[in-house]
């Protein structure tokens, strides 16, 4: 597996707060390491031009050796991107996709023999995911699924600044979302983008009590960011609901 991994800003603050053990109760459990989660979803931040790597432990809750497949089920990525995934057997050049980990044992613990890595090297701003399912290579009922989203810093902020997390309440959000800011400061240059790396919304500066109507966007992820009179860039996402 490659190394040398870099991943910054909102996947290093939300990190403690995330070691969230989840999700199947079967022979198996996913266990995404440092990634900030929102349901099935593993997010991390990407500077431009540098290799982030989404990691997932896969836990043997039995009493025997189990096996387990992974198959990915739905995709949407840049195609300047580069990709790449790596299971507890080997690591590839692009998404293999499909395949079967080497036996996990019950003595498996956070290390390489029960580890499953997805890998980008973004080259322009944007988003892109993919979510794999897994399963007992015995009984593919026992599965579960997860989607990895690698957002790409906008072009010419990236290699100054290193995003500040912010926190958007409530989440997933209906109508309205709120900016954890302080109402002593000012923030401008207030933008939303989507999955897809389009900005769907702009604002020359935030609110003071930090208010925005997301009632008209499609239910999906976004990232919201902005700025400061300092230069800093603050970043925090959501998911819209119908």
């Amino acid at each position: 597996m490659k190394r040398n991994i870099v991943v910054t800003g909102f996947l290093f603050l939300m990190a403690l707060g995330s070691m969230i053990t989840a999700y199947a109760q079967g022979e198996f459990t996913l266990k995404p390491y440092g990634t900030p989660l929102i349901k099935d979803t593993a997010r991390m931040s990407v500077p431009l031009n540098l290799e982030s790597a989404g990691l997932l432990y896969v836990f043997n809750n039995s009493k025997s050796t189990i096996t387990v497949n992974y198959t990915l089920i739905n995709i949407d990525t840049i195609s300047s991107w580069q990709y790449s995934d790596c299971d507890n057997l080997a690591c590839y050049s692009y998404l293999k996709g499909n395949g079967q980990m080497a036996p996990i044992n019950t003595s498996a613990s956070d290390s390489l023999s029960n580890s499953f890595t997805v890998e980008v090297t973004p080259h322009n701003s944007g988003i892109s995911a993919m979510t794999y399912r897994f399963y007992d290579a015995n009984n593919t009922l026992d599965a579960d699924t997860i989607t990895f989203v690698f957002s790409a810093s906008l072009a010419g902020i990236e290699s100054a600044l290193k995003p500040v997390n912010v926190s958007v309440f409530p989440n997933p959000a209906g109508n309205t979302i709120h900016i954890g800011v302080s109402n002593t400061e000012a923030y401008k240059n207030l933008e939303i983008i989507s999955m897809t790396g389009a900005r769907v919304y702009t604002q020359n500066a935030v609110n003071a009590d930090g208010e925005v109507n997301v009632s008209s966007f499609t239910p999906g992820l976004y990232i919201i960011q902005f700025s400061d009179n300092n230069g800093n860039l603050f970043q925090g996402r959501f998911e819209k609901m119908n």
